[in-house]
């Protein structure tokens, strides 16, 4: 929380941006697409937080829902982000190719 009023002060004393993103830079500009824009937008400077931690939860209820009620109960999969299908096929993995 002091972080957030910290950065809250700082930004309103000059036009900072904090992205809660890696840095990505593009290889045809050689420059992050947002830093890129908020630049043509005003002399902006940014700031990058990247993720500090990243982990998959309810693994083994979906290799269950997979395993046992995929059939009866289901008729697809909706995913919102890279990381939720990384975490399919986990399960997926896990539900028809395990050894167990």
């Amino acid at each position: 929380m002091l972080f957030v009023l910290f950065c809250l002060r700082i930004m309103s004393r000059s036009k900072t941006i904090l992205l809660l993103k890696e840095k990505q830079i593009q290889a045809d500009s050689n420059v992050d697409i947002y830093e890129q824009k908020f630049r043509e937008l005003g002399n902006y400077k940014i700031l990058y937080l990247p993720l500090l931690e990243h982990s998959l939860v309810n693994i083994n209820e979906l290799t269950n829902i997979l395993k046992n009620e995929a059939d009866n109960k289901y008729r697809g999969v909706i995913t919102t982000s890279q990381r939720a299908v990384e975490g399919l096929k986990i399960a997926w993995e896990q539900s028809f190719f395990s050894s167990d």
